[in-house]
């Protein structure tokens, strides 16, 4: 019998906003990760920042670990991964004593870009199997020139992709939006029966594949209380959520909706469907971290690479302070692997 070895997986790891919570949560999973890394790691974002943090937040305890990493320019070959378990690629030259906690500028907005298109080029060429994401904070981003505040978006634009879903999940709730950072006064405009379908379709398809869900079962909220209440309350629900879900219905997607969203997710837990397909960032995700903040993770679906990240944001407010968990980076890159060896078809245990 032929010998066969075994498949190694690399994940890249962005660093988020340097001046976050980002840098902070990273040397924090490290220091979980030294005895035990999960897979081979490239961590995107800047050496001297993550250097600080590894001596701020872990006590020293990973400073070692760090300087043994193979540490690479944008434009070096990167080592296999058998060859270099821990790659630090850096993308900016910050100044650790210059960055103000919580208080990001054009500078690092630009790194965060950076950092961003540096891990979509390593998995796109092979380099990496998965792309985690921290957290970065929008406004530094536009400040810095993208024209994209938002992961999401930016990554569409990046990789091709017209419109790709978010979806934060953790062990109890998984939860789709049909429209992401917004004013809620916004929200109707952007909602449009062909824009739902699409999302019904994306979410559909990213479940079996990702997932391994072979028939998944949605959930839709609707737009307005009592999802309209036939038209007295708002007539969107019935005039565009109802005919998108008619349609995937048609088409074989196991979707139902629009439905009340004050009792629904009551009845998604329960019953253990397999997603709820919100409307708006608030309806979706204030009931999900409810149920468990720290676990709850973002996977975007539609993407031609795997892309998990944190559930939360920069957190501006204990920036610097060392208060915080790196428990939802540790479960993004449990999951990224996890879909990652899920789409080359190896064995998950």
């Amino acid at each position: 019998m032929a010998d066969f070895a075994p498949v190694v997986f690399r994940l890249a790891l962005t660093q988020g906003d340097p001046c976050g919570i980002g840098p902070e949560i990273v040397v924090k999973a490290l220091q979980k990760w030294q005895s035990d890394l999960p897979c081979p790691l490239v961590l995107i974002g800047d050496p001297a920042v993550l250097q600080e943090a590894g001596r701020r937040f872990t006590s020293g305890k990973t400073e070692k670990f760090l300087s043994a990493a193979v540490t690479l320019g944008p434009g070096d070959p990167l080592p296999a991964p058998e060859q270099a378990p821990l790659v630090i690629l850096s993308v900016s030259r910050l100044d650790p004593a210059r960055l103000k906690p919580g208080a990001p500028g054009p500078e690092e907005g630009k790194a965060m870009r950076a950092a961003i298109e540096a891990g979509v080029r390593l998995c796109r060429g092979g380099g990496a199997d998965a792309l985690v994401t921290g957290p970065i904070t929008k406004a530094a981003m536009l400040a810095g020139g993208s024209q994209h505040g938002g992961h999401t978006e930016l990554l569409a634009e990046l990789l091709g992709v017209e419109r790709p879903v978010m979806m934060l999940m953790n062990d109890r709730l998984r939860v789709v939006l049909a429209t992401t950072h917004l004013p809620l006064a916004e929200v109707p405009k952007r909602l449009s029966a062909e824009a739902l379908l699409h999302l019904l379709r994306v979410t559909d398809q990213g479940l079996r594949q990702d997932l391994g869900i072979e028939k998944p079962r949605l959930l839709v909220a609707g737009l307005n209380p009592h999802a309209g209440e036939g038209g007295r309350l708002g007539r969107e629900d019935q005039e565009v959520i109802a005919p998108a879900v008619a349609r995937a219905r048609a088409e074989g997607i196991a979707a139902e909706g629009p439905l009340a969203a004050d009792s629904l997710f009551a009845r998604a837990l329960r019953e253990r469907a397999d997603a709820v397909v919100c409307m708006y960032h608030d309806q979706g995700l204030a009931p999900l971290k409810m149920l468990d903040f720290e676990n709850t993770v973002q996977v975007t679906l539609g993407l031609p690479i795997v892309r998990t990240s944190v559930g939360h944001g920069s957190a501006p407010d204990i920036a610097g302070q060392g208060r915080a968990s790196p428990q939802s980076l540790l479960r993004a890159a449990e999951w990224a692997l996890k879909i990652a060896k899920r789409r080359k078809g190896v064995m998950i245990g």
